[in-house]
C-alpha cells in the first residue's frame, strides 16, 4: 500500500485490541523516532515512542481504549512554523502505520500534557504537540468512540472549492489529498490560493491547533506536489485568514 493509498483508508481509531504490535511495526517506529522529523528548514521536532498502555494515566477519559503504544510528538517552539513542520513529519509516520494495518488517532487536546511531558523528558523550549495511539483496531468501537467520531464529523470533508482557489491543474491532485487530511474536530482550517506557479497557504483564523493541522494537511499535499520548494513569501492575505507558508513549483 502506498502512502496515497493510505490516505484513502486512514480513519481515526479509538478502540484497539489489547495486543502488542509486531516487532516489525515497533522496529519501524523506533527507527522513525531515531531520525530527524522536520520537513521545514530551521525547525526541530522529535517523536518519542511510549511502549506501554497509558489510557488512564494521560487523562483520555475513555476516548481511547486498549491502545498498547503511543508516539508523543514534541517540538521546539522556535516560531509559528514549528508546529507546522512537526505536523508534517508526524503525519508521514501515521500514514506509514496505516499502510501496515495499524489503527491511529491524533490526540491534541484530550490528554494530560504535563504527564506526558514527564515521560518524554522535555528540554527547555520544547512542547508536546500531540499524542498518537497506535495498535490493531478493534472490530467494533465502543459507544463513546463512535460518539466522538460523529461529534468530530470524522468521515466528512468540505468541498474542494470551499478550501482552495486555483487557476489551473498544477496543484489540484496535491490539494485533493490535503482536503482528505484529518484535523481537530474536522475543522479543516487550511486554505490555499494559487498565484501562477506558487500557492500560498493560510489558516481560517487562529487557534492553538491550526498550525499543527496545517502541517498534517501539508504532509498530504507534499506527497503529490510537483517538484518545487516551500518558502515564506509576502502574499496578499485575504480577510480573516492567517498566512504561514507558500510552495513554488519549478
Amino acid at each position: 500500500m502506498t502512502l496515497t493509498d493510505a490516505i484513502g483508508v486512514r480513519h481515526s481509531v479509538r478502540t484497539y485490541l489489547p495486543e502488542t504490535p509486531s516487532d516489525e511495526v515497533l522496529n519501524f517506529v523506533r527507527d522513525f523516532c531515531s531520525r530527524p522529523l522536520d520537513r521545514l528548514p530551521g525547525q526541530h521536532s522529535r517523536a518519542v515512542l511510549i511502549e506501554r498502555a497509558v489510557n488512564g494515566k494521560v487523562g483520555t477519559y475513555g476516548m481511547v481504549r486498549n491502545a498498547p503504544c503511543f508516539i508523543a510528538l514534541v517540538y521546539t517552539d522556535i516560531d509559528r512554523l514549528s508546529p507546522v513542520s512537526a505536523g508534517m513529519g508526524m503525519e508521514e509516520a501515521v500514514l506509514k502505520l496505516t499502510a501496515t494495518g495499524m489503527g491511529t488517532v491524533w490526540l491534541g487536546g484530550t490528554f494530560n500534557k504535563s504527564e506526558i511531558s514527564r515521560s518524554v523528558s522535555l528540554a527547555d523550549g520544547e512542547r508536546v504537540a500531540a499524542l498518537i495511539p497506535f495498535g490493531y483496531p478493534a472490530e467494533k468501537e465502543n459507544f463513546l468512540s463512535r460518539f466522538m467520531s460523529r461529534m468530530a464529523h470524522s468521515r466528512q470533508r468540505r468541498p474542494f472549492g470551499d478550501l482552495f482557489t486555483v487557476t489551473d491543474d498544477t496543484f489540484t491532485r496535491a490539494l485533493e489529498l490535503m482536503r482528505l487530511a484529518p484535523s481537530a474536530l474536522n475543522k479543516q482550517p487550511w486554505r490555499a490560493v494559487q498565484r501562477g506557479r506558487t500557492i500560498d497557504f493560510f489558516t481560517d483564523g487562529t487557534s492553538d491547533f491550526y498550525p499543527l493541522d496545517l502541517g498534517i494537511g501539508l504532509s498530504h499535499f507534499d506527497l503529490a506536489a510537483p517538484a518545487g520548494r516551500f518558502e515564506v513569501l509576502s502574499p496578499a492575505v485575504p480577510p480573516g485568514l492567517e498566512y504561514y507558508i507558500s510552495y513554488t513549483a519549478e
